[in-house]
């Protein structure tokens, strides 16, 4: 050990000394303290942001596909499923997931009670990672069947809301115009409940069939036909969908616009039409047969099951990381054609990304008078030291120790104390912050915080990072007071008492 460590160990240890030796103490305390609120704040803003950002992303995604004239949130547009980046983004590495979806304004009724939703259309593609621990009742749903199922997953809050139990039937009023509202008969398979009221409160989750179909995206063909005579009948095209400026197009007969037609069905016994509109919707068919047995003429009819199949309301993008997002959602906009835009989830809710932005607000002011605080402490306990040590310094000239060695002394004895403080101040700091991710023991309202209890991110980097900023900043504030042991005088100092 050289010299002027040892004598930096024995001013530290202040033995004898009735005023120095408390006040290192205190000033240790003071530092620890800090330190252990600056991690705090840090893990809990850290794991804050996290909580919330993740579950605004698990109701959407971190990235949205859509139609370039959609300018709410509210309804989808159409868009074709059939797309190059479809589903072959999903092969990038930073892309965990890719899905379709759709939203359509609705009511969700009781035989009590109303409440306007915002109904979310999903396939069996949906990635339920972030509602399975979510679901706090029933199971996913069964979204595989080739008829659109009449499942529906409804938040805790609109269970209490509406008084409905899993297994209830409920009607759901898709909202296609002020004048038009289709009801859809539903039964509850599954309730969740995620601690994010805003969401919870608006969103139900469906079969996207129902939305295709009710949003008249794609062109449905029917026949319809009677039997009017021996060999005839009359047929009568049937046309859905589309921009409602149809195009009934008659392949095997000449025949014009919808009908009813007298035909002959001896003659030719089964007649179909394809169905069109001036907005390029892909067409559909439909066909219908008379079949002659034993004297009886059979009608049948068959349709390709209309085109909304093809469509969708957008794609919705998961990606491996959030720190990826604004990266990804310009490379995903090269990608995509000129009929198409990107939204990333901070254009989607921005006022919920702005709030979490302004907590870092918070955090740096918290870190910054804590930082200041600190020197504060750290100064005062070194002026107190070199007060109360001002004879030794005198002794250490006196024997030819010049000012920069007893300089250095006060440092090396200012950074031993900063060194406990912020040792101490991480045990505990980062032993309440692991005690509190693991049992969860402080609880929140959700209803005012979002989450259930205070959540918790250890960035350790980040941690490292503060540890190193906090000592560079008090060393180089405590250079100042130091260098006030240049100025003394060895024979003063010698007398002084």
């Amino acid at each position: 050990m050289n010299f002027e460590a040892l004598i930096a160990k024995k001013i530290l240890q202040g033995n004898g000394e009735k005023i120095s030796k408390p006040i290192v103490n205190i000033t240790i305390a003071a530092i620890a303290v800090g330190v252990a609120l600056m991690i705090l704040s840090l893990v809990v803003l850290k794991g804050f942001q996290k909580e919330i950002r993740n579950k605004v992303v698990g109701f959407g995604s971190h990235i949205q596909i859509l139609p370039a004239g959609q300018t709410t949130s509210k309804e989808s547009s159409r868009v074709l499923i059939s797309q190059a980046f479809y589903p072959s983004l999903a092969e990038e590495n930073e892309v965990r997931h890719i899905q379709l979806f759709a939203i359509k304004p609705g009511i969700l009724e009781t035989k009590e009670e109303i409440q306007g939703v915002a109904i979310k259309g999903i396939t069996n593609d949906f990635d339920w990672e972030f509602f399975n621990d979510k679901i706090i009742e029933g199971k996913p749903l069964d979204l595989d069947q080739e008829k659109a199922s009449t499942q529906i997953m409804i938040s805790s809050y609109l269970s209490k809301r509406l008084n409905l139990k899993l297994g209830d039937k409920t009607t759901v009023y898709f909202v296609q115009s002020k004048a038009d509202i289709r009801p859809r008969p539903f039964r509850v398979h599954a309730i969740y409940k995620t601690g994010l009221e805003e969401f919870d409160k608006k969103y139900v989750f469906v079969d996207l069939k129902h939305i295709q179909k009710i949003s008249n995206w794609g062109l449905q063909a029917q026949l319809k036909g009677r039997i009017i005579g021996p060999d005839s009948a009359m047929i009568e095209a049937i046309p859905f969908g589309g921009d409602g400026k149809h195009k009934i197009i008659w392949k095997n007969i000449q025949l014009k616009n919808e009908g009813p037609h007298v035909v002959n069905f001896k003659e030719t016994p089964s007649f179909y039409y394809i169905l069109k509109d001036n907005s390029g919707t892909i067409a559909d068919t439909a066909w219908i047969s008379f079949n002659i047995k034993n004297d009886t003429t059979l009608i049948s009819t068959q349709t390709s099951g209309g085109s909304q199949k093809y469509y969708t309301g957008g794609f919705e993008i998961h990606l491996n990381d959030y720190e990826d997002l604004f990266e990804m959602s310009d490379a995903i906009y090269k990608k995509v054609p000129f009929d198409l835009q990107t939204q990333n989830v901070t254009e989607q809710n921005p006022e919920i990304f702005n709030w979490l932005d302004m907590l870092d607000v918070n955090v740096y002011i918290i870190i910054g008078l804590m930082i200041f605080i600190s020197i504060i402490n750290m100064t005062s306990a070194l002026l107190i030291i070199i007060l109360e040590k001002t004879r030794t310094i005198g002794i250490l000239k006196a024997f030819g120790t010049t000012n920069s060695s007893v300089v250095r002394i006060f440092v090396r004895t200012s950074l031993k104390i900063i060194g406990k403080g912020v040792v101490f101040g991480n045990m505990l700091g980062i032993g309440f912050a692991l005690l509190q991710q693991y049992t969860g023991v402080i609880k929140l309202d959700p209803l005012n915080y979002f989450v259930s209890k205070v959540p918790i991110q250890l960035d350790w980097s980040t941690i490292i990072l503060l540890n190193l900023g906090t000592i560079l900043i008090c060393g180089i504030f405590l250079i100042i007071p130091a260098l006030y042991v240049s100025k003394i005088s060895p024979v003063k100092a010698i007398r002084f008492d």
